[in-house]
């Protein structure tokens, strides 16, 4: 899966697909329970626990305990669990159009400027989505997809680059010499 953002202003992603498409390290539950059925099919072909380990890129201890479940619990102790926990406020998709908008920069979502602060976030998902998030939840949930507080540079409002450029290639260098 590609990335899901090019850039941003404030906040700096890495990737945040692996997080909004669900995936674990290990893989979905419903790729756990294709292996532990797989792992199952195999025990009863007659392979051994270290052959099935090594069939599925798994652990020995995995399969063990695979294998447990299923004598205690049959084929249904296998089966993929609904991970326990409130219910998202928002589904994946919808995480997936919030960052995209994100990259977009907050000009295009009707701010003055672009850069981006956990409250414009916040604003953003309320508006748009009708959900409420606290204002302190709003950095945590934006580096749990890779981004990262980026501390603009501060500049004058009235600053002339010409003047800097000429005082830079002038009297800074007339400075520095001493």
């Amino acid at each position: 899966m590609s990335c899901l953002l090019s850039r941003t202003l404030v906040f700096a992603p890495n990737c945040p697909c692996e997080t909004l498409c669900g995936m674990r390290k290990h893989g979905s539950p419903q790729q756990l329970e294709a292996l532990r059925m797989k792992a199952v099919d195999l025990f009863e072909e007659g392979l051994e626990t270290d052959d099935i380990a090594t069939a599925l890129d798994r652990s020995r201890r995995w399969v063990q305990l695979s294998l447990r479940t299923f004598r205690q619990q049959g084929r249904t102790g296998l089966l993929a669990k609904i991970p326990p926990g409130r219910k998202a406020k928002l589904s994946p998709q919808e995480w997936a159009q919030v960052l995209r908008k994100l990259g977009r920069g907050a000009r295009q979502s009707g701010f003055f400027s672009d850069l981006w602060t956990a409250t414009r976030v916040r604003e953003l998902l309320k508006q748009d989505y009708g959900v409420e998030f606290h204002v302190r939840s709003i950095p945590r949930l934006l580096r749990r997809w890779g981004y990262s507080y980026q501390k603009p540079q501060r500049r004058a409002v009235q600053r002339d680059a010409e003047a800097v450029e000429q005082w830079l290639q002038t009297d800074f260098k007339r400075l520095t010499k001493k």
